[in-house]
């Protein structure tokens, strides 16, 4: 099994790191990297390397207790509903 490493564009990366300095502080922490692939796409796409990630928001439960990054947002990656 090969690992694709998704395309990240500067300004992904750079609003997250400003993102992170107004929160946290200018050090990363040591949840600094998985806080970053859960403040984009990545996981709403179904973990797809091959997509371009795109920022959404910074991840904090704390600061926004209703987003869930890890909830099935498309059809591509929506458990079938098992209500009818």
């Amino acid at each position: 099994m090969a690992f694709h490493q998704p395309d990240v564009e500067f300004y992904v990366v750079s609003a997250y790191v400003a993102d992170h300095k107004q929160h946290v502080g200018p050090a990363p922490d040591r949840n600094f990297f998985a806080r970053f692939l859960l403040s984009t796409d990545f996981f709403q796409n179904g973990q797809n390397e091959s997509r371009p990630l795109r920022y959404v928001m910074y991840y904090d439960p704390y600061l926004h207790p209703c987003y869930n990054p890890l909830s099935a947002r498309n059809s591509e990656t929506a458990p079938p509903n098992l209500h009818g």
